[in-house]
């Protein structure tokens, strides 16, 4: 990728939370790439497993040596010098105005289905057990974003940029990612403020509740506060279909060809939809801020 289109993709993640690259991979790298995922998602029965981590940290990467998967770290290393090559490692940092480390790179498969592959949803924000989020209790959602948040610089790092690579075409009729333009000031803003005791905990991991609990009076006036009226009211205007009948969009679908990418800040509002073609499989690179 050249530099000044890198600059370009950052600073479009940094303001609207989201950004996207065609032929993020050429075609030697598609190549190396999807070969390893295909043959890294078949079992000895030859079966397709759904979900599978790389070890990345030097924890991971003792374990698999240990148990002398040594195909694994060798196809870890391959993926890991994609990265480099692309410089994901950079451009995390560019977003993020931090150093960056990578955290983990995964790929899963989701098999064809009318269903969606996750309602809209943000990573970090507190939920009920209704929900299949991450945080499950009031203690994990606080010791988690305690842990991700400067309170003095106001910064939250959340769980940090993600580099999503379909390996697989897709589009709004089969399993493309969606995300809402902006909707990271507010998941952001939100968290500050829980964090600050301004506001009370609530569940917000689900774009309706987050929606919710947004737009009551005193809530609104602090965020507005934290980011100003136009950030807040683009949000609103963008995530308006969760009340109306259908409660979905195709506004914010980002269909790609394989080898496409979209890369996100993970606090933005996002969804998968429904694989109604073919399965759908993807690589992933998630880089935290390094602490």
């Amino acid at each position: 990728m050249k530099e000044i289109q890198m600059e370009e993709v950052c600073e479009k993640v940094k303001e609207s939370g989201v950004g996207t690259v065609n032929n993020f991979l050429n075609s030697e790298q598609f190549e190396l790439a999807n070969n390893i995922l295909l043959n890294f998602h078949k079992n000895k029965h030859g079966t397709k497993k759904a979900e599978g981590y790389f070890p990345v940290n030097l924890k991971s990467i003792i374990i698999k040596l240990l148990k002398f998967e040594f195909s694994l770290l060798r196809n870890s290393f391959i993926l890991k010098k994609i990265a480099k090559d692309l410089q994901f490692k950079q451009m995390a940092e560019k977003i993020l105005d931090h150093e960056a480390e990578l955290h983990m790179i995964d790929s899963y498969i989701k098999t064809k289905s009318d269903e969606p592959i996750i309602p809209w949803h943000n990573d970090i924000g507190y939920h009920d057990d209704k929900y299949h989020g991450k945080f499950t209790t009031k203690d994990e959602f606080y010791a988690e974003s305690a842990s991700t948040i400067n309170l003095k610089k106001n910064k939250i790092s959340g769980r940090g940029i993600k580099f999503f690579i379909y390996m697989t075409d897709v589009d709004s009729k089969n399993g493309c990612l969606s995300a809402i333009p902006y909707s990271h000031h507010i998941v952001k803003a939100v968290t500050s403020l829980i964090l600050e005791k301004k506001i009370k905990l609530e569940t917000y991991w689900g774009l309706k509740d987050l929606r919710s609990l947004v737009l009551k009076n005193q809530v609104k006036d602090l965020i507005i506060d934290k980011v100003g009226t136009e950030k807040l009211n683009i949000f609103l205007n963008n995530s308006k279909f969760i009340e109306e009948g259908t409660k979905d969009t195709f506004d914010f679908d980002y269909k790609m060809d394989k080898g496409g990418g979209v890369i996100f800040d993970e606090l933005a509002v996002h969804r998968g939809s429904a694989t109604n073609k073919h399965d759908r499989l993807v690589l992933r690179y998630l880089y935290h801020r390094k602490i």
